[in-house]
């Protein structure tokens, strides 16, 4: 990315920044993954399917260090492109719903236990 000296090579563990979520004692990633983008086109045209959405869910979770960035780059990407993300905004009123059915589903099929996420759920009412 950058041809700064001091680099940090693809492959070293880097953690996911995580943060206490209110009083409640959950550690979740600083970086929540918003839903909204996943359900039906229907609902609005920029809006991803399932078959769409797995591989953007997917990649949230397991997303790898393949790169070599500078320090500098390091310090802003720590809290954007970490491996580990488990933290997901979705409501019912996204997509009437869709939106948490796939987040349910593709988690399903990544074998992600619920114990291992957070979904934040804003219930419109």
């Amino acid at each position: 990315m950058n041809d700064n000296k001091d680099e940090i090579k693809g492959g070293e563990e880097l953690k996911v920044p995580t943060t206490r979520l209110g009083k409640t004692g959950l550690q979740v990633s600083r970086l929540c993954l918003g839903c909204m983008t996943f359900g039906s086109p229907k609902w609005y045209q920029w809006v991803l399917e399932e078959e769409s959405s797995l591989p953007i869910i997917k990649r949230a979770i397991e997303l790898g260090n393949s790169w070599l960035f500078s320090k500098s780059e390091y310090l802003y990407l720590t809290t954007l492109l970490l491996k580990g993300i488990n933290f997901f905004d979705t409501a019912d009123a996204y997509s009437n719903g869709e939106s948490e059915r796939i987040l349910g589903r593709v988690l399903k099929k990544l074998e992600v236990r619920r114990s291992d996420v957070v979904i934040g759920k804003f219930i419109q009412g």
